[in-house]
């Protein structure tokens, strides 16, 4: 499971943090630092079953029991981009992936065979 927390060039005021096996394992202030989230695009072409991207801007944050701030829903076997043209402010920005559409599940999602979950968001830091 690999985060990535990418600049672009230093002309434009944004980043993309980028998780190449999302799970239910939270990725703890994935900006590293106060943002603006842009866009959220979701690869679930390798699942299974819908998954459900969890976003929480809390500094202490446990998967299954930290409630969402928002949550993103993509099919099995699809891919979803979700832009938010004025963003949404995060102090913390923390995210994870579960299976089921309960807030506070904490099951993996459904991957087929060695296929894993891409999720990238696009923010701007604050």
């Amino acid at each position: 499971m690999t985060l990535k927390a990418t600049a672009f060039d230093p002309a434009l005021d944004y980043k993309i943090v980028h998780q190449d096996d999302c799970t239910n394992t939270v990725n703890v202030n994935a900006a590293g630092g106060p943002c603006r989230l842009m866009t959220v695009d979701i690869d679930n072409a390798g699942g299974s079953a819908a998954c459900y991207l969890r976003l929480v801007d809390e500094e202490a944050v446990t998967a299954g029991s930290s409630v969402p701030t928002s949550t993103f829903k993509c099919p099995g076997g699809d891919t979803v981009r979700v832009n938010l043209p004025m963003g949404k402010y995060f102090q913390n920005l923390n995210f994870w992936a579960t299976r089921n559409s309960n807030p506070v599940d904490n099951t993996a999602p459904a991957m087929s065979g060695s296929n894993k979950l891409l999720v990238t968001l696009i923010v701007q830091p604050e």
